[in-house]
């Protein structure tokens, strides 16, 4: 039996990550000595390490526990992930080949339902590309050119979805000068899954502007994203001004640093997927068919 520093040497696991593999996929089951301390065995580091190499090779962690609880992983036989590795958008945003960039959005867009792309490839891959371009690993242009891919395929998501008949009506979009906007889409396409009948209005959205938007279009919701620390005052501003012109009007806000926002904005979490349930919910809809 190992301790969890033990444990953590002979795997090059973190403890911290040790820890918080056990407590969010049940990985693994340590059990405690007499003073409380998790103590691990062979078996529990065998599955630990075969979570590792399946991490290492581009899954997400959530699929890699899967993978492994299911007893098909072990050391040595991690297969790629299922979507494409997670640096996928970096090689091509290096590459600025239109042709395979279609092909390989194409194949990664095919792969998996869409609810299952966005939390488990998608999102955690845009982050390796900002990433990549913060530490000079890549062109403006090259980054550009691999969103402006991404932001297609993701409207196509949306176009195919169909609010359901008679659904509510849910305003969706960015603050002024706000421009990062894939996230925000994904999650509109998402919402538009669940049958909600979102009115996306995209970026760079003046506060004046959304609220004439919001009366024009008889909407009881709104969301607003704010993925980086400098949208934080323009969605401020925007909520302030929302909720003057219609108090009553259920303001949403998700992203990056939505924990920045107070109320009367209600924070939709970081997960996408769960945000979209839970805002399909609240509009008074059914949203079983998220899966």
């Amino acid at each position: 039996m190992y301790s969890v520093q033990h444990a953590a040497r002979l795997t090059g696991i973190a403890p911290d990550t040790l820890r918080m593999w056990e407590r969010r996929y049940h990985v693994v089951d340590p059990q405690r000595s007499d003073a409380g301390y998790r103590m691990y065995d062979d078996a529990a580091l065998g599955r630990l390490s075969a979570m590792s190499a399946l991490v290492a090779a581009g899954w997400s962690p959530r699929l890699a526990a899967e993978q492994v609880k299911s007893g098909t992983a072990t050391v040595g036989n991690a297969v790629p992930a299922p979507h494409g590795p997670l640096d996928l958008l970096v090689s091509l945003a290096a590459d600025l080949d239109p042709v395979r960039l279609e092909t390989e959005l194409g194949r990664a867009f095919a792969s998996a339902p869409f609810e299952t792309l966005v939390e488990d490839w998608l999102m955690p891959a845009l982050t390796r590309l900002g990433e990549a371009w913060a530490a000079g690993r890549g062109s403006v242009a090259g980054e550009h050119f691999v969103s402006a891919g991404v932001q297609r395929y993701v409207a196509r998501v949306f176009d195919e979805a169909e609010p359901q008949p008679g659904a509510p009506r849910v305003l969706v979009g960015l603050s002024r000068a706000s421009r990062h906007e894939l996230g925000v889409l994904s999650f509109a396409a998402l919402l538009r899954r669940s049958g909600v009948e979102v009115v996306y209005i995209g970026a760079d959205v003046p506060s004046d502007s959304w609220v004439v938007a919001a009366a024009a279009a008889s909407v009881g919701h709104v969301v607003l994203g704010v993925p980086t620390a400098e949208d934080v005052p323009a969605v401020r501003d925007t909520v302030a001004a929302l909720t003057a012109a219609a108090p009553d009007l259920r303001i949403h806000v998700g992203g990056s640093h939505q924990d920045r926002i107070g109320p009367p904005a209600h924070r939709l979490g970081h997960g996408l997927v769960a945000a979209a349930r839970g805002l399909a919910a609240d509009a008074g809809i059914d949203p079983g068919q998220l899966s």
